[in-house]
């Protein structure tokens, strides 16, 4: 029997790679016409409730990692990332090279999760994204409905993630140095990226070494200039600024000229 070709691997924007030697088959037409109707299904409670019931009855599907990933979609769709992060442990358990280390690389920032389980989750999981990642996107594994160039620009995207968590990761176990390698590998790829600046600085003030004081008020002022996607939400900015303000006096003896080095930042942005 052919794979179910609607069960696309290009679901919320993680493509999932063909295997080259080893097709998945469906285990009769009973699981196919479920897939069927997951894929049909646009309610996210009832998709859910028919995902449960696919694992329930096809626990080793050949398509568990697709099934996961469409449980996870599922469940952000439904405000619950706590319990995406539950699917995205069981997903990269059974294949520790595959997409689960994506869920869980993003998770570990959108959960500002600090405990020691959480960290190391997120520092394992951004590795093996790194590690595997010529192999995931290599040309072989690129599905014919999706152009070359996409399919590097999400490996660029998902090893911009990986580094990002890292970074993060780093920063919160006070890990100042690698934070800043990390963080500094995020702004030359996107240096828009007004959080990674905001902890660029952090490291970077963290480090406490005078040559690097006046480098972190610069990424300060960047995060607070950056415009766009990547700029910084407004609870952030409201945090952000008499952060920003009070390590600048500190440094000046006064606020002069606060204004204006905002501004540079901005411009160097745009350069």
């Amino acid at each position: 029997m052919k794979p179910f070709c609607t069960l696309s691997f290009a679901l919320a924007g993680v493509w999932m790679a063909h295997a080259a030697t080893a097709v998945p088959q469906f285990q009769g037409h009973d699981e196919y016409n479920l897939v069927g109707a997951i894929e049909l299904e646009k309610d996210p409670a009832r998709r859910l409730i028919l995902l449960e019931r696919w694992t329930q009855e096809y626990p080793k599907s050949e398509f568990r990692q697709e099934r996961w990933n469409q449980m996870i979609t599922t469940e952000r769709e439904l405000g619950h990332p706590r319990r995406m992060r539950e699917i995205a442990r069981a997903m990269a358990a059974d294949n520790p090279s595959g997409f689960g280390n994506y869920w869980l690389t993003v998770l570990t920032i959108n959960l500002q999760d600090t405990s020691p389980r959480a960290l190391d989750e997120g520092q394992r999981a951004a590795n093996a994204l790194l590690q595997n990642a010529a192999r995931n996107f290599s040309r072989a594994n690129c599905p014919s409905s999706v152009a070359i160039a996409n399919w590097y620009r999400e490996r660029d995207r998902q090893l911009g993630r990986a580094h990002r968590t890292l970074g993060w990761v780093a920063l919160q176990r006070k890990q100042y140095p690698e934070a800043a390698v990390e963080l500094t590998k995020v702004l030359s790829d996107n240096p828009t990226d007004a959080e990674a600046s905001f902890w660029l600085g952090s490291a970077l003030l963290g480090e406490q070494r005078p040559e690097s004081q006046k480098k972190a008020l610069y990424y300060f002022a960047r995060s607070l200039a950056a415009t766009g996607r990547d700029a910084l939400l407004p609870e952030a900015r409201r945090l952000v600024e008499p952060y920003f303000e009070h390590a600048y006096v500190a440094l000046n003896s006064s606020g002069q000229g606060m204004p204006e080095f905002i501004e540079q930042a901005g411009a160097d942005l745009k350069r």
